[in-house]
């Protein structure tokens, strides 16, 4: 049995899928021997803590989504607070990797990481904020701290897209030969195993097409709507199941049901909300579509969709695009635009077998593209094997 003993820190109160696809790794590590602790947010929803109930767990007061009057003051006593915590809880169960999951953590946590022996693990799957806050007057000074200080400090980086990887390097990143590309693999639901329930969506006509996530303006949820208008106005049916919970942007969820009257499309999309039976959510579309507006890295949904036989409709960036073949396991929208997704959309419409055909070469291009288990698992037990 491996004795290494992980630290994995998360962040983050709320769970998507980002903290999903980090909470699968902390599974493949316990299942082959990793002695793995996991310190999540005092703030964490129920259905985070939920999650992690199999991990030996503690809440900390990480310093993530501060508001209010005094902002920066609370900010720094926070911070001041979070690195006494947990300096104190390192040094008790004395791990051989921390594995951090979030840009932020490695900034408020630097303290901390300097005064343990432990090797720090980050599993990146977002852009480096130097990308995210151009044009910012802080950004220099932010991205001198970030190259010269903190990315040092980092013995193993982990990306899920080789965007992700180009990313980090340019923003200063120097592979010390133990840097990897992990590619997620689809995190296990819990609400998988309703395997056997009945047919719960609605009865919609000519195509039907799934999105499934954060109901939120990244999401290019409003651009999918507007498309599915014009496609309706050449007298192609098509229905749209939207997957998500409408309360993580209520003013943007108004939005579009407003659009949708205004299209006339109120029997053509369907708000599913919160959904417990992603299998059965699957069995009943077509095609899966991830129209995000902005450079994604990753997406679960992606690899999700695979293993589920679905083509997925995408735009030409971020990175996405690795791991879809164009009109053959799914749909590469050439640009970020309504026309160009209609025009995805309309392929399916015109073409109805190569849902079936794509569906089937998207599955089987799993194990080619090192989506799989056994790929994903034997990859991160890699990374722990550093030396100590």
């Amino acid at each position: 049995m491996n004795k290494n003993r992980i630290l994995a820190l998360l962040d983050s109160a709320d769970i998507y899928g980002k903290e999903r696809a980090n909470i699968e790794v902390y599974h493949v590590l316990q299942q082959n021997g990793f002695d793995i602790h996991v310190g999540y947010s005092k703030y964490a929803v129920a259905a985070m803590k939920n999650e992690l109930t199999c991990f030996p767990n503690k809440s900390f007061p990480f310093p993530r989504n501060i508001s209010g009057k005094m902002r920066s003051l609370k900010y720094v006593i926070n911070f001041i607070r979070i690195n006494f915590v947990l300096s104190w809880h390192v040094h008790k169960l004395n791990p051989d990797f921390i594995l951090l999951p979030t840009e932020w953590a490695l900034f408020y946590l630097y303290i901390t990481l300097l005064l343990t022996k432990a090797k720090v693990v980050f599993r990146c799957g977002d852009d480096p904020l130097t990308y995210r806050k151009r044009g910012k007057a802080a950004t220099k000074v932010y991205a001198y701290i970030w190259k010269h200080y903190v990315l040092p400090r980092v013995d193993i980086l982990v990306c899920n897209a080789k965007y992700i990887q180009k990313r980090m390097k340019d923003s200063g990143r120097v592979d010390k030969g133990y840097d990897k590309l992990i590619y997620n693999y689809p995190p296990l639901r819990l609400d998988y195993f309703h395997e056997n329930e009945t047919t719960y969506l609605p009865m919609g006509n000519g195509l039907r097409v799934g999105f499934i996530g954060r109901i939120v303006p990244e999401k290019g949820v409003l651009e999918l709507i507007e498309a599915l208008g014009k496609i309706k106005q050449m007298g192609k049916e098509i229905t749209l199941y939207i997957a998500g919970d409408e309360s993580v942007n209520p003013k943007y969820t108004l939005q579009l049901k407003g659009v949708i009257n205004k299209l006339n499309l109120k029997d053509d999309i369907v708000f599913l909300g919160k959904i417990n039976r992603i299998h059965t959510f699957y069995q009943q579309i077509d095609v899966i579509c991830i129209p995000s507006i902005y450079e994604e890295p990753m997406a679960n949904v992606v690899a999700e969709s695979k293993t589920y036989h679905k083509p997925c409709i995408i735009f030409n960036q971020g990175g996405m695009p690795e791991i879809v073949e164009h009109k053959q396991t799914g749909y590469i929208c050439d640009e970020v635009s309504i026309d160009a997704l209609s025009k995805g959309l309309m392929f399916y419409i015109d073409n109805p077998s190569e849902i079936i055909r794509e569906g089937e070469a998207a599955f089987n291009s799993i194990n080619c593209l090192q989506l799989d288990k056994f790929t994903f698992t034997k990859k991160w037990i890699d990374v722990f094997q550093f030396a100590k």
